[in-house]
């Protein structure tokens, strides 16, 4: 293999921690067996955002590849051969020979990662492999001697400063995986240098973010991202003003008269039903269904809702509340917890007890205010453990069944008028979208720039998917908490 200072790096880099760890996670499942490949991959950035906490940390398929984790999975993984030869010890299972590919597969990690390992840890780790070849084949080797062999490789490994091995990886590493702000740090500013760079998301990122990985001299640059999604958040007025929001790629696009940039026209991730009025509306109906989502039988095992009906607009008349500064409906947030509920008893005819997680139901809504109401009736329903989010923080996330709370009554749009943050709320869904709203409002409304909801609206009752919010009832009083603490004031557009 070609030394350290010859090897080309690829950078990749996205805005958010939730993006990056996205990207990393679909590239190592598109690399099937990444451990056999002859690339090091690397992730740096926000250990808790990117990994997660406790157990999810470790069962997380970036955890073996972060630089702050990467020893620690190899520690545990010498750890797991031992446990297994030690009679002391309950094994977690396995066979010799699954052990020695083990050992195979760490002692070529080690190598390829730490090029300047001292001589003791290369020779144990080598040793050890002979051992375990040897017993798998039943030629000869004690296994009594293999615990023994273990357990001074581990001390040896414990005793590596940790700053100098995260610079080793980052120093062999042929892919890194960070985020915009990560690649400012100490640790990825000491590496040699990148030879291209891709930025995903690259749309909602501000300008001046994006020039940070620039500091590695990248020869090539590829952005990917869309600008009919939201950009970067920017609160100061003043910077709006000035164009902070622009997106490198925006003006790249828009202002420079750049007309050779490629569209990618295939999306893999909504049922057709759903991707239908999104592809007329904000990309002119050119964004065409891949294969995957054509297949008849993708929902297949999947609990859903309406009898399986992909596309639902639920019509609600519930008005809206202002509290603190933000906005809520009653009416909508208990149809939420109905449905949530609703979905539960059907996961149990599938047996799913992760029915609840972020990849197969996310709740959203356009007001934190609705949040913060939807995460406590949700509590009290003993379902708090559904992911209820805004649409800001949801742009890069999918799920199987989205639910989108519109709030407002419909006297005027506020938020809903923002072309790009309806794109998002309507794209996030891959088997069932399901909207509550007043859909019959949104056929009257004023505002002057909201075409995108009456056009909604109209799509809706032309496909016949609007149907009545079920056992509404009379508007409650409101008996909540803001247990979450955050300021839920919105500033509208």
């Amino acid at each position: 293999m070609a030394p350290a200072e010859d090897r080309r790096r690829l950078m990749v880099c996205a805005p958010t921690n939730k993006a990056i760890t996205l990207l990393a996670t679909r590239v190592l499942a598109t690399v099937k067996d990444w451990e056999k490949c002859d690339k090091n991959f690397i992730i740096v950035g926000d250990e808790d955002k990117l990994l997660g906490d406790g157990q999810m940390r470790e069962a997380s398929p970036l955890y073996s590849i972060s630089v702050y984790s990467w020893m620690k999975a190899l520690t545990q993984d010498y750890a797991k051969i031992q446990a297994f030869f030690d009679p002391e010890h309950e094994s977690s299972g396995g066979t010799a020979d699954g052990m020695w590919r083990l050992s195979v597969r760490l002692r070529k990690r080690l190598s390829r990662s730490l090029r300047n390992l001292p001589q003791e840890v290369t020779s144990l780790a080598d040793k050890l492999c002979s051992f375990l070849e040897e017993i798998k084949d039943s030629r000869a080797g004690s296994s009594n001697t293999v615990p023994h062999i273990i357990a001074v490789l581990l001390k040896e490994l414990n005793e590596l400063e940790p700053f100098v091995v995260r610079k080793e990886l980052m120093n062999s590493s042929d892919v890194v995986f960070c985020t915009l702000c990560s690649a400012g740090s100490p640790l990825v500013q000491s590496t040699p240098g990148v030879d291209s760079l891709i930025v995903d998301e690259a749309a909602a990122a501000t300008e001046p973010e994006l020039y940070i990985p620039f500091a590695l001299h990248p020869s090539k640059l590829l952005v990917v991202g869309d600008p009919k999604q939201l950009p970067a958040t920017v609160l100061s007025r003043r910077a709006v003003n000035l164009g902070l929001n622009v997106s490198l790629h925006e003006r790249l696009m828009y202002q420079c008269g750049i007309s050779d940039f490629i569209m990618l026209d295939v999306q893999y991730r909504m049922h057709p039903s759903i991707s239908l009025f999104p592809s007329e509306q904000f990309y002119k109906g050119k964004i065409g269904n891949g294969e995957n989502v054509n297949d008849a039988q993708r929902a297949n095992g999947k609990p859903l809702l309406f009898d399986q009906q992909p596309y639902i607009f639920l019509q609600s008349d519930s008005k809206e509340l202002c509290i603190n500064a933000s906005l809520r409906n009653y009416g909508e947030a208990q149809a939420v917890v109905d449905l949530a509920r609703d979905l539960q008893s059907r996961a149990r005819e599938y047996h799913l007890n992760e029915w609840h997680c972020s990849d197969r139901i996310r709740i959203i809504t356009f007001y934190r205010g609705q949040v913060a109401l939807i995460k406590s009736l949700l509590k009290q329903a003993g379902l708090g453990k559904v992911l209820v989010a805004t649409v800001d923080s949801s742009q890069g996330c999918e799920a199987d069944i989205v639910i989108v709370s519109f709030v407002r009554n419909m006297n005027t749009a506020g938020f809903l008028k923002d072309d790009r943050r309806m794109n998002v709320a309507l794209t996030r869904a891959r088997h069932q979208l399901i909207c509550i709203g007043n859909v019959h409002a949104m056929a009257h409304l004023p505002d002057l720039n909201a075409n995108a909801l009456r056009r909604l609206s109209a799509n809706a009752t032309q496909r016949k998917v609007i149907r009545p919010v079920p056992n509404l009832g009379e508007q409650r009083p409101l008996e909540f908490s803001d247990s979450d603490g955050e300021e839920l004031t919105d500033v509208e557009p």
